[in-house]
C-alpha cells in the first residue's frame, strides 16, 4: 500500500511539472484573426453542399462519387494547391446508382411507400406484383429459416431509424427522434 501511495504522488508532482513547463503564452490577436476569418469567410457549408446535396449519393464507384471527387480535385486546384488528383483505390467493382425506386401496396388498398432498394440491388426491368416478405434476421444464421421461401418474393427489411408519429403542431422542417 505504501509503495502505491509513493507512485500515485510521484505521478501526481510529474503531471503537475509537466503542465508548468508546458505553458505557453497564447497569441491572442492570431486567434481573433482566426476567429474573424472563419465568421466572415467560412466556406464550410459550400464545401458540405457540394459534397453532400450537390453531387448527390456517394457510394464508391457511384455517379455522385465521381462528382464529389471531381469537385472536390477542381476546387482544391483553384485554391492553388498543386498535385491534386483523383488517386485509384483498389480494385473495388462496379458502381451502383439509383435511378428511380417506387414502391407501393396496392391491396387491400392502395397506399404509397417510402422505401429505397438495398445498394447493389438488382433492377426489375418494370413494375413487379408480388407477395412481401419481412426479413428479421439478425445474423445468417436466423437467414437459414428463409431458405427457398424468397422466391419470386418482394423482400423488406425492418426500419432502422426511430422516427415517431407526433400529434402535435411542429415548426416547419423539424422532425423528433424519440
Amino acid at each position: 500500500m505504501h509503495s502505491m501511495r509513493k507512485i500515485f504522488v510521484f505521478c501526481t508532482i510529474t503531471f503537475f511539472a509537466i503542465a508548468a513547463m508546458a505553458q505557453e503564452k497564447l497569441d491572442t490577436a492570431m486567434i481573433a484573426k482566426i476567429r474573424a476569418e472563419a465568421l466572415a469567410h467560412s466556406g464550410v457549408m459550400d464545401i458540405a453542399f457540394h459534397l453532400t446535396d450537390g453531387s448527390g449519393s456517394r457510394l464508391m464507384n457511384s455517379a455522385g462519387f465521381f462528382r464529389a471527387a471531381n469537385w472536390a480535385k477542381k476546387t482544391m486546384e483553384e485554391w492553388g494547391l498543386d498535385n491534386t488528383a483523383l488517386e485509384p483505390w483498389g480494385s473495388f467493382g462496379k458502381g451502383w446508382d439509383l435511378q428511380k425506386s417506387y414502391i407501393a401496396m396496392t391491396a387491400p388498398y392502395y397506399k404509397n411507400i417510402i422505401g429505397l432498394p438495398k445498394a447493389w440491388t438488382r433492377g426489375t426491368d418494370g413494375l413487379k406484383n408480388a407477395a412481401v416478405v419481412i426479413i428479421d434476421a439478425k445474423d445468417s444464421l436466423q437467414l437459414l429459416a428463409y431458405a427457398g421461401k424468397l422466391k419470386n418474393k418482394i423482400i423488406m427489411l425492418p426500419p432502422l431509424d426511430s422516427l415517431k408519429p407526433v400529434f402535435r403542431p411542429m415548426p416547419a422542417g423539424i422532425l423528433t427522434h424519440n
